[in-house]
């Protein structure tokens, strides 16, 4: 019978230990979501301020999708001052390989007499298909209506 020094037992121990560490982190590495398209182009924009309007100043809108495929958006509309009427309107979107699906519904936000407004939606989506929320703001003042179209980042559904 081979004898096996305490050095030789604790390193032993210190790499089955390592190994055992990482095998739950290597399997989960195999399980990684296929895409069921080629990625859409890269575009972001997920804050925006607008130049060159009276009453519509910045906006946000941020997309996240969680493990159980709920794609979640929330938005924020901002004007430059309080207005008769604030807010937007949200559709999440999907890449079907070419182009952008709009998925429904639309969901709409909007408050009175204030100079910002929030809103957002839920939606349930598709393992491995990309996503984005297209986000229409607005404003209503004075007779004028002002409008600007944010799209969020864009995510892979896993």
């Amino acid at each position: 019978m081979v004898k096996i020094n305490r050095f030789s037992k604790t390193t032993i121990s210190l790499m089955l230990a390592i190994v055992l560490i990482m095998v739950p982190q290597l399997a989960a590495a195999g399980e990684a979501t296929v895409p069921q398209t080629s990625p859409p182009p890269m575009m972001v924009q997920p804050m925006a301020v607008f130049d060159g309007y009276t009453y519509l100043h910045s906006s946000t809108a941020d997309l996240t999708i969680s493990t159980n495929l709920t794609a979640t958006v929330s938005a924020t509309t901002h004007a430059r001052t309080a207005v008769a009427e604030v807010g937007a309107s949200i559709q999440l979107q999907e890449w079907n390989g070419s182009s952008w699906i709009n998925l429904v519904p639309v969901s709409a936000y909007s408050s009175k007499n204030t100079n910002w407004s929030f809103g957002g939606m839920n939606k349930s989506v598709r393992s491995g298909y990309y996503y984005r929320a297209k986000v229409t703001h607005f404003v209503k003042h004075n007779g004028i209506t002002e409008s600007a179209i944010e799209y969020s980042e864009t995510i892979m559904a896993q």
